[in-house]
């Protein structure tokens, strides 16, 4: 990145996670509509990384590019088949330094066993070191999109991403609402977690509880 940060038309920010679950920082999803709609041709996103629940990538990108490299466990994580249901694009790395075609084996092996049918997921060695078969990753990104556009899956993927935001903005306004209601309407049970009293899910649920309509004010509202 740092050989092209002064490029025209190329705009990189690294934003940390913030102890954010998934992958992503919050504020991603939203710098990503943002570059959009300023007109960027393409926007890479480069995720912490990602175990078998850390994939929130998935949710937020056309095309999910795997990129692993030989000697750091990657062949375990072949097993793990989250990471195999997200990626649409495997790039082995360090094919330099040896041992990246035995990782590519055992990804090719994972993939044959998971159930995933339609695009049939490539697996590259290539190094960023010295530039090795790098275009042979492009022209797979390439080909994804192609396909995706073809089949009707960019369109789908776009819309789900489109609830997914939904649902994210929905439970964080909600959160915020209910908290700032807790604390002016029941300060002694916010008291009584911090002292420990009581514990924080099972207040969270008497709380909750408390302020769920019933089903004459529902029947009333409509």
């Amino acid at each position: 990145m740092s050989d092209h940060l002064h490029d025209p038309g190329v705009y990189i920010r690294s934003v940390a996670s913030r102890g954010q679950g998934g992958g992503l920082a919050l504020v991603v999803p939203s710098a990503i509509r943002a570059l959009d709609n300023y007109g960027f041709d393409w926007i890479l996103v480069e995720s912490v990384g990602v175990g078998q629940v850390e994939l929130d990538i998935a949710d937020h990108a056309d095309t999910t590019v795997l990129v692993v490299c030989p000697g750091n466990g990657d062949e375990v994580q072949a097993s793990k088949a989250g990471v195999i249901e997200v990626a649409d694009v495997i790039a082995v790395n360090k094919a330099d330094q040896g041992g990246a075609q035995g990782v590519a084996d055992d990804y090719r092996i994972a993939l044959d066993l998971s159930a995933r049918s339609g695009w049939r997921v490539p697996i590259h060695c290539c190094s960023a070191r010295d530039g090795r078969a790098v275009e042979s990753v492009l022209d797979a990104i390439y080909g994804h999109a192609r396909h995706s556009a073809a089949t009707g899956q960019l369109e789908h993927r776009r819309a789900t991403r489109r609830r997914v935001l939904l649902r994210e903005a929905v439970k964080t306004l909600s959160a915020e609402r209910a908290y700032a209601r807790l604390l002016r309407d029941e300060p002694g049970v916010v008291q009584d977690v911090a002292r420990g009293v009581i514990d924080p899910l099972t207040a969270a649920r008497l709380f909750v509880s408390a302020t769920e309509p019933t089903s004459t004010d529902t029947t009333a509202r409509r």
